[in-house]
């Protein structure tokens, strides 16, 4: 992983010596799609080792960007980090009122904007994924493991006008990103699996310093 930063790192100083380059701000919406919960270890409800699948939802995304532009290919790299929270809603889990899986996370996408025709572009590449934190609102549950390094993919379209960007974006997940809670008192576990499943929707402002 080392390796593969510190290269990329020098492919983007080489091609600042011949690209135009910005960096600016970032901040946006996702919409945020299932993610199955599995009960198990349940004794005494109804509802044991069954699953469910959460409503979608929206989180927010804010960052930066920088962007090293190569006029003459018609394409750009575009590297981001980005704080990211994603909540996950689930009725009748464990009680039959609403509970909530809050997941707070560092996305670095590393992007190739490929410019399709007059402003708009095609936004393709993956991301890195780092997991900061988890909350369930069912405050006996304790996390036990999780998936602290995720691989995504990002595919979508941007839109540049003047010194603003719109995009919109599928991220999907090509690792697991799964999380597991426990409450000791009721042996009773609780599995959130599935990979990244999202559409983000996003305005970036640039500064040009090249």
């Amino acid at each position: 992983m080392k390796k593969t930063i510190l290269f990329l790192i020098l492919i983007l100083f080489s091609i600042s010596s011949y690209s135009q380059i910005n960096i600016g701000v970032k901040g946006g919406l996702n919409l945020n799609f299932s993610k199955e919960a599995t009960i198990n270890g349940l004794f005494n409800l109804p509802n044991a080792n069954t699953s469910f699948n959460s409503d979608n939802d929206l989180g927010f995304h804010l960052g930066v960007f920088a962007e090293f532009e190569i006029q003459k290919l018609g394409l750009a790299l575009r590297p981001e980090v980005l704080y990211s929270t994603v909540n996950y809603n689930y009725t009748g889990l464990i009680t039959p009122e609403l509970q909530r899986l809050t997941i707070q996370k560092i996305d670095v996408p590393l992007l190739v904007a490929i410019r399709i025709k007059g402003p708009f572009r095609l936004l393709i590449g993956p991301s890195l994924q780092f997991l900061l934190d988890t909350d369930f609102d069912i405050k006996e549950f304790r996390e036990t493991a999780a998936n602290t390094f995720s691989l995504n993919a990002h595919l979508g379209l941007g839109l540049k006008f003047n010194k603003f960007d719109f995009d919109i974006r599928w991220e999907k997940g090509l690792s697991n990103s799964d999380i597991n809670f426990v409450a000791d008192l009721q042996n009773v576990g609780l599995d959130f699996n599935g990979n990244t499943n999202q559409l983000l929707f996003g305005v970036s402002y640039r500064f040009g310093i090249k």
